[in-house]
């Protein structure tokens, strides 16, 4: 059983190792603009808070300001968002989509979506028993992760 047991833990790791990396390094492509996973998550926190301040989406994603601006002045220069002064806050920059940003937004969630149903294609052809199996495991996963910390 031991060996067994090796085996799966060897391949559950692989599998994290390459979904963790692989949403990290991943590029989205989209109409011969490059955005970064850095990127995707401002645009994705952006459209979440409904084009929102640099203050709002720093706290949200647990980076700093300077940190979040840098990366809107890139997604700028790349025709996706354009920054405004606040008029009633002289230190706040405001972020707003560009059509373009709109867009690649939309194509980013699609494929998300689309992975998402793919997952849950699979899911439904597992009986109640297999499904519970699963989420157990996955729970002793979460458990020991926080103990972890």
């Amino acid at each position: 059983m031991k060996l067994k047991n090796r085996a799966l833990i060897k391949k559950l790791n692989r599998v994290l190792d390459n979904y963790i990396f692989f949403e990290r390094r991943r590029i989205f492509r989209f109409q011969g603009v490059s955005l970064y996973p850095s990127e995707i998550h401002v645009l994705l926190t952006a459209r979440h808070q409904n084009q929102s301040s640099v203050t709002k989406m720093a706290d949200q994603l647990g980076i700093s300001k300077g940190a979040v601006s840098k990366i809107l002045t890139r997604l700028e220069k790349k025709g996706i968002v354009k920054k405004s002064k606040d008029p009633f806050s002289k230190n706040e920059v405001t972020v707003v989509f560009t059509p373009k940003g709109e867009q690649a937004v939309e194509n980013f969630k699609k494929l998300k979506s689309d992975r998402q149903r793919l997952y849950d294609a699979y899911l439904t052809t597992l009986d109640a028993r297999q499904l519970e199996t699963i989420n157990r495991f996955l729970t002793y996963m979460e458990e020991i992760s926080f103990k972890l910390e």
